[in-house]
């Protein structure tokens, strides 16, 4: 199976290109955090709450074939239990319409 990389996967560049982070949510690109790949990451600055970072690579994909997806994901210095995070792939048709999610494992942390 090929691997085909999203765009800075692992925020290398300092920023958050190839990413969207919804509007008010606060964020910074930091070597300040223990990482699984290279020195940066991206930490959510903000009140507690439910955020995410969306990948805004696109792939097509094809009747019958098989495809995974991963994930790093650090808690950081917050209590039991305060952060959760998880693999989201959003479903597309050719006319770029939503037509399905589908959840990976709800990781508590």
């Amino acid at each position: 199976m090929a691997v085909r990389p999203i765009t800075n996967p692992s925020f290398e560049d300092g920023t958050i290109t190839g990413w969207t982070v919804p509007v008010g949510v606060t964020y910074s690109v930091t070597t300040a955090e223990r990482t699984p790949f290279g020195q940066y990451t991206l930490r959510f600055t903000g009140s507690p709450g439910l955020f995410n970072a969306v990948s805004t690579t696109s792939y097509p994909v094809y009747p019958g074939k098989k495809i995974t997806a991963s994930c790093n994901y650090s808690q950081g210095p917050a209590s039991s239990y305060n952060n959760t995070g998880r693999v989201v792939l959003e479903w597309y048709n050719s006319s770029n319409v939503k037509i399905s999610e589908s959840l990976g494992t709800l990781i508590f942390a």
